[in-house]
């Protein structure tokens, strides 16, 4: 092929390859044919670029050593093929517009994709011009520039830009005033978007069981695979998730069929890389990130699990904040001695269950006084005497239905509220402040209690209306106990 080239065509790509880059033309003296085309040959087979020259057919007639390195072939192999052969089925339009382009005379560049003969991509800018002889187009000079490298810097720094972005809306979900649950999800959805994840859920683990809530699904699984995980939950000890939870420690499968307990419907979903990533535990309880890929295997890289460690911990924090919020809360509204509501959880609750009442419902106050027990304190001493608070505050909680609630508003004095919705009797409130009663007694201490009751709306709607009411009853009751 070299010395079938022509002097003539070498010298045409010369000045066509001058005024494509525009490079200036070189005032040295004329060399001898021979040289000179010898020169120009060298110059092609040594450029970090490719090179190449089609016939009037799109034929290759010519490639140099950096087209035929791109395309993984030898130039030998390349000649006689056409561009298109080496090209995605995609970008054949973009090939056949160029074609078109230099029929017409005109010098163009456009951006494609070389299959190398492994399969992968190389993506390249193709800038091309036509031969001319005689007046007409007979072919295509083209110079192909390898684009990858630079492509893969760019995908880089943008992956980086959308990594940086994300940790930042993470960052932004964790202040949000809502439960830990809720910024779970929402994290759990950006981390799944940026990271290129198919299926991301949260699993939440109580005791021996672990169910999954789906976050984000990129339809990529099948149908089987989304009500295999969302319909079964996982129960111990089998299973990467339990590895997980007990040890607190993110497990990434970047080939989940080579796992220890790999499900085989996982498999046969088309499961390639699967991800663990403990986000907050308390005793037995617990949430975990869920994250899976489909399709080609794609390993789960620094990057992506960085992304994902910073994003559990964000989520972690958001769960330690709460619990200690409910810390403080528990504290600000809990009576220190007996462990039932205070005095301020008492007016709050109230003002809240009128708020919260319907019509056709109703709500019971009951205020009650332990007689006497300033006795007790002088007779007995206060360690005594706080004993018997305890004991009467415990043995009224174990008496009262779920959800009534029991507070200590004052020294001795204990109010009890039996929220809208709970049919109970008047009786049966006095019935259980008796019982607590009997069992708060312990050898000669003990007290005698007394109970007044207040029902909303007959007796007032207002909280110091109710008060007012189930104050004079309580008293009521103490004067006419037998002395």
């Amino acid at each position: 092929m070299p010395r079938k080239f022509t002097l003539r065509a070498l010298r045409a790509f010369a000045r066509q390859f001058q005024a494509i880059w525009g490079f200036p033309r070189a005032q040295a003296p004329v060399q001898p044919p021979d040289q000179e085309a010898d020169f120009a040959w060298e110059v092609m087979n040594a450029l970090g670029q490719g090179v190449t020259i089609t016939d009037v057919t799109r034929r290759f007639v010519y490639v140099n050593p950096a087209y035929a390195r791109m395309v993984g072939r030898s130039p030998a192999e390349v000649l006689g093929l056409r561009p298109e052969d080496f090209t995605f089925p995609d970008d054949h339009d973009l090939l056949k517009d160029a074609y078109t382009r230099r029929q017409q005379g005109e010098t163009g560049s456009y951006y494609t994709r070389l299959r190398h003969a492994d399969g992968s991509e190389v993506f390249v800018q193709v800038t091309g011009t036509p031969r001319r002889r005689f007046g007409r187009t007979v072919g295509t000079f083209a110079v192909v520039t390898d684009l990858s490298e630079q492509r893969h810097h760019h995908q880089f720094l943008r992956q980086e830009a959308a990594y940086a972005r994300a940790l930042v809306n993470i960052s932004q979900l964790a202040e949000r005033a809502q439960e830990p649950i809720t910024t779970a999800a929402q994290v759990t959805e950006v981390i799944a978007r940026v990271g290129d994840v198919d299926w991301a859920g949260l699993l939440t683990v109580d005791g021996a069981v672990s169910r999954v809530c789906t976050v984000f699904d990129s339809q990529q699984g099948t149908q089987a695979f989304r009500r295999s995980v969302e319909q079964h939950p996982a129960r111990r000890p089998v299973g990467m998730v339990w590895q997980a939870f007990d040890t607190q420690t993110s497990m990434y499968a970047d080939l989940y069929s080579e796992m220890p307990h790999a499900a085989p419907q996982f498999i046969e979903a088309g499961v390639q890389s699967a991800a663990w990533i403990p986000v907050w535990r308390k005793e037995e309880q617990g949430l975990l990130f869920s994250l899976t890929r489909f399709g080609v295997p794609r390993p789960w890289t620094t990057r992506d699990r960085d992304l994902f460690e910073a994003a559990a911990t964000t989520v972690r924090v958001a769960y330690e904040r709460q619990e200690h919020v409910r810390a403080l809360e528990r504290v600000a509204l809990e009576d220190v001695l007996t462990g039932v509501g205070n005095r301020r959880a008492y007016e709050s609750v109230l003002a809240q269950l009128l708020t919260q009442m319907v019509p056709g419902q109703g709500l019971l106050l009951a205020v009650m006084d332990l007689n006497d027990f300033k006795q007790v304190n002088d007779q007995h001493g206060h360690a005594a005497g706080d004993a018997l608070l305890r004991r009467f505050a415990r043995a009224l909680q174990s008496q009262v239905e779920p959800g009534v609630r029991v507070f200590r508003i004052g020294g001795d004095e204990f109010a009890l509220m039996v929220p809208p919705g709970h049919a109970v009797a008047e009786a049966a409130v006095v019935s259980w402040v008796k019982q607590a009663e009997a069992s708060a007694v312990d050898g000669a201490v003990g007290t005698v209690v007394s109970v007044g009751v207040a029902c909303a709306p007959d007796d007032g709607q207002t909280p110091e209306a109710l008060m007012r009411v189930a104050d004079v009853r309580m008293y009521t009751r103490k004067r006419r106990r037998p002395t």
